[in-house]
């Protein structure tokens, strides 16, 4: 399966739940042939497996396509070769974004529950509707990302994205929490990272569980 993490708002989390799939289904899934895809120009998602790469025994193959045309080439020669793809995509729109809507499967969509970012999902959305217009087949889910522990600004944002009719809402919030961004940035696993937070691996476990089943 070929997963897109996107959205065109930056800042939304999309580079830590890319890393964080993809080395669920490495370390936890025992999945061998995981590929990662980075078309984010800043590359963060390349330098964080690049990272882990140089010292972690179970390494994981990442790649950089920053241009639509290359991005279809390479997967379209190689996606049979893989068991599981992970497109992070850049927050605007491009030619790699949009190669990527017509590649993917399923594209995931982290949404933090304030007000800029919600609105953001109206210009995303006009481009998920290009993109079926001209024969993709990818479906949209979307998540809570940097989702707050209490009050209403989540339940608020929930019902903003049922808004969107062809856009599923996942509900399986991930917080803000700091062994996230520690372990991602370092190209490790929420399960691998030390000292280990439970509630952090209780949610990436229940995001990947939603998006690829048991």
């Amino acid at each position: 399966m070929i997963v897109a993490i996107g959205h065109t708002k930056g800042g939304v989390g999309k580079s830590t739940i890319a890393v964080q799939l993809a080395t669920y289904l490495s370390v936890i899934k025992k999945i061998k042939k995981v590929w990662v895809i980075d078309t984010d120009p800043q590359k963060s998602v390349s330098d964080s497996f690049m990272e882990r790469n140089s010292t972690s025994k179970v390494s994981i193959s990442c790649a950089s396509y920053t241009n639509g045309k290359e991005l279809r080439q390479q997967i379209t020669t190689n996606k049979d070769y893989w068991e599981q793809i992970i497109i992070d995509i850049g927050g605007r729109d491009s030619n790699a974004f949009r190669s990527a809507l017509m590649l993917a499967d399923v594209l995931i969509i982290p949404t933090i529950p304030r007000s800029y970012d919600l609105a953001a999902l109206n210009d995303l959305y006009s481009i998920l509707e290009d993109a079926w217009g001209v024969g993709s087949q990818v479906k949209a889910k979307a998540f809570l990302s940097c989702a707050d522990s209490q009050g209403s600004a989540n339940i608020e944002a929930i019902e903003y994205i049922k808004q969107f009719p062809e856009i599923t809402f996942i509900n399986s919030p991930i917080n803000r929490r700091k062994a996230i961004g520690l372990a991602s940035a370092c190209g490790l696993s929420v399960f691998e990272y030390t000292p280990k937070d439970q509630k952090a691996c209780i949610e990436i476990e229940n995001l990947a569980k939603q998006i690829y089943g048991e």
